[in-house]
């Protein structure tokens, strides 16, 4: 019998499938799948997207379950205004952010003849129609690249692609620090639309980042943005078919930046005496954590205080391992603390 050979399927070599965005699908939350009241920004619910607000009204952001039909997504990042400022001041603005450590972008040959380009693929739904802006921030050398896109029909998926050249100027360090962020507009100040959009890489210049953007998504209360399906490859198209990652794959790649462990102490404690525990960390992180206690579940002999411990030891180096310490009261066997932290080594 003769045996044939199964050759893959050909594809267009300027496409690279491997997806430089982690929980681009919105499916890890470990922070929590909503977050109400927000005026400022930061890391809230879905893993990976800081979010910026600046001076621009009063947010509830959701891991919404609203995806599009028959794409292979569940979840959704949701945006709801719930106080609106409709006159935005200068320094105002509100982003999705999601920063990419410089060693992890080496493969875009930025800084040489060779760079190539990068080509970023979304879902939107919005209440709002008009012009959005999408920019890449090289933070290491202080330059940007921005594109537009159109959202045409509200309240309706749409998939958006934007491609932007290389940048044969200036690299990126090859570390473990965040070196690009990726960043969707949905409202800015006079400070990033006075300028000239800044449609190729040049040095930056926030009046030239947001000039494009037609639309304030906190004039009125009510308004939304959902995204999801973010890729970002190098090449100059999008993949024709978005590279999912499974649950624990995309969570233990979220983990590297933060995480929730338990630990403590087991032993004999000694009174008056720091009693040092250890914290085994899921994965190691991206850099020396910082280590947050959040819960107390356990505390048996040694008549120990509920609550943080007194301190850490090898604050230095806590990629793979913390060391909390308490003090009891009483000399006792069997004694022990174990508690909940939260490990943060965020871009």
């Amino acid at each position: 019998m003769a045996l044939s050979k199964i050759l893959p399927a050909s594809r267009d070599q300027s496409v690279d499938a491997a997806n430089l965005i982690l929980n681009g699908e919105m499916k890890i939350a470990q922070r929590g799948t909503s977050a109400t009241g927000l005026t400022t920004g930061g890391y809230r619910t879905v893993d990976r997207h800081y979010i910026q607000i600046t001076s621009a009204g009063t947010w509830t952001l959701t891991q919404s379950t609203d995806a599009p039909t028959g794409e292979g997504f569940s979840k959704s990042l949701k945006f709801e205004c719930t106080t609106a400022n409709a006159s935005l001041g200068a320094s105002s603005a509100i982003r999705i952010q999601n920063k990419i450590e410089g060693q992890n972008l080496q493969s875009l040959a930025y800084g040489t003849s060779s760079a190539k380009s990068i080509t970023v693929s979304f879902w939107v739904k919005s209440s709002k129609t008009g012009t959005y802006v999408f920019d890449l921030q090289n933070t290491d050398n202080s330059r940007i690249s921005c594109g537009t896109y159109t959202i045409s029909s509200a309240n309706t998926w749409e998939k958006k692609t934007i491609t932007l050249a290389g940048d044969t100027s200036q690299g990126f360090d090859d570390d473990n620090n965040g070196s690009l962020t990726v960043s969707w507009w949905l409202a800015g100040g006079s400070n990033f639309t006075t300028g000239t959009q800044a449609t190729v890489w040049e040095a930056q210049d926030n009046t030239n980042r947001a000039v494009a953007l037609t639309v304030n998504l906190a004039d009125t209360i009510g308004n939304t943005f959902y995204i999801t399906g973010i890729c970002l490859n190098v090449g100059d198209q999008a993949p024709a078919n978005y590279p999912h990652r499974s649950y624990g794959e995309e969570l233990a790649l979220c983990q590297r930046y933060y995480q929730i462990v338990e630990g403590g102490y087991f032993g004999s404690s000694v009174a008056g005496v720091s009693n040092a525990g250890k914290i085994y960390f899921i994965s190691e992180m991206r850099a020396s954590a910082t280590v947050t206690w959040t819960t107390a579940l356990r505390n048996y002999g040694g008549s120990w205080t509920v609550g943080a411990p007194i301190g850490f030891y090898m604050t230095t180096d806590q990629t793979k391992y913390a060391h909390p310490y308490k003090i009891a009261s009483v000399s006792t066997q069997d004694a022990e603390f174990w508690d909940r932290y939260t490990l943060s080594a965020e871009l």
